[in-house]
């Protein structure tokens, strides 16, 4: 353990959604199908993980793993020893760095998407000299460019990321930090911002929707406004839970709806034990309705991730790669926001045996989404199969479904 203080060196996530891409391709390393293919599923690993820690909270939950994930590359850019080995085993990578960023490089342009956005930025305090090889590393592999910030003026410099955050979060996501989070210690803030807004391909229409019972608990109901469409989606079923993907317009981009098939299995099932890579999903014609909602979150991250990467969060951090100044983690925070309504989705961020699905007798399926549910948002990558092959953008839980209307709909603007 170090004797002397080390400096604050804060991470700060926010998760939020539109249809432009604004990341700029540089030059990219070779890196191996295995290897990437290792790397994603690192990304939907840690979102089935989070997912099982927000599973036994009563609340409305959204989470944003990749928003997290390119700030922990950032991250690992600068970090050396146990500090890096335990980004790598999070990673699922070998100790070879220059790949592994390479693999970040790859993950972000498969997300330039006309539906998501995403930006990288840093303050950096005027007393802090950064490394040569960090800053070019960040603007290689993350485009990301750090500017000095006065934190001694923290009112002045909480405003100054704030600004940023929101402009990139089209005002959906604002006071992420106050200025009493700049302590005197602050030496570095790095932000990511990931927006989605997608239409559906098969949207609702407005006069389906209806005033509806949505089940609290067995016993318990409140209303909620329902939306309702009968249309070919894929669908699927295991003995708990029945699995329904409903795309976006002219996109690989999908959600997924995870329904327990009775009011207490949320209870009594691990729902981040599904084995997703086995179902087999097929066409239906599908009556759904799905409730309304909107959701904000705040993730710490360092509860996450202290048992993972402990030593990014404390005095043994090794971040020399930096900065030769002391530093460690202090603050990893994300904002997540997602609204889905008749129109789409705008979002923000950030198991045992073979299942089959059981082919049904009748060509019609009923989802009726009138209990607590998982979704979650998904980019198939080009030429895969399977669950595991994909990137999970969005996930979490709706146990009590509310929805504010806005005035007007952003929705009603051309993607």
């Amino acid at each position: 353990m170090a004797t002397r203080n080390p400096t604050a060196c804060y991470l700060l996530l926010t998760i939020c959604l539109n249809f432009l891409v604004i990341m700029a391709k540089a030059n990219q390393t070779e890196v191996s199908d295995v290897g990437f293919k290792n790397f994603v599923q690192s990304v939907n690993d840690i979102e089935a993980k989070l997912g099982k820690q927000l599973h036994g909270k009563d609340e409305n939950s959204v989470i944003c793993v990749p928003s997290a994930q390119i700030l922990l590359g950032l991250l690992y850019a600068g970090a050396g020893g146990q500090t890096a080995s335990e980004l790598e085993s999070l990673f699922g990578v070998d100790n070879k760095q220059l790949e592994t960023l390479a693999n970040f490089q790859k993950f972000t342009s498969h997300l330039e998407v006309p539906e998501i956005k995403i930006a990288n930025t840093g303050y950096v305090a005027k007393d802090l000299e950064l490394k040569k090889e960090f800053v070019e590393k960040g603007q290689k592999y993350f485009n990301v460019t750090v500017s000095q910030l006065d934190f001694t003026k923290k009112v002045e410099a909480a405003k100054t990321i704030n600004s940023w955050v929101e402009s990139k979060t089209e005002k959906l996501i604002k006071d992420l930090i106050k200025a009493d989070d700049l302590s005197g210690d602050a030496k570095l803030v790095l932000l990511n911002a990931i927006y989605f807004k997608g239409k559906w391909a098969h949207p609702f229409k407005h006069h389906d929707t209806r005033d509806a019972d949505f089940y609290l608990t067995k016993d318990k109901t409140i209303k909620v406004k329902q939306m309702a469409q009968t249309s070919r989606f894929q669908y699927a079923e295991d003995a708990d839970y029945k699995y329904l993907i409903m795309p976006y317009k002219g996109s690989k981009l999908s959600m997924m709806i995870i329904l327990p098939k009775d009011h207490e299995t949320f209870e009594k099932k691990d729902i981040s034990k599904a084995n997703l890579s086995s179902l087999k999903f097929e066409e239906f014609r599908v009556q759904v309705q799905l409730p309304k909602f909107k959701i904000e979150s705040t993730i710490d991250w360092i509860d996450i991730l202290k048992e993972k990467i402990p030593t990014a969060f404390d005095g043994r951090a090794n971040l020399q790669g930096i900065s030769d100044t002391k530093l460690f983690v202090s603050k990893m925070i994300q904002k997540a926001f997602i609204k889905v309504d008749e129109e789409g989705t705008e979002a923000a961020a950030a198991t045992a045996g073979v299942v089959r699905a059981k082919r049904m007798a009748l060509e019609e399926q009923e989802f009726i989404i009138d209990r607590a549910f998982a979704f979650s948002i998904f980019l198939e990558l080009p030429g895969t199969l399977g669950m595991n092959e994909k990137i999970t953008l969005f996930g979490g839980f709706v146990k009590k479904p509310e929805f504010e209307e806005d005035s007007p709909s952003s929705f009603h603007d051309e993607l």
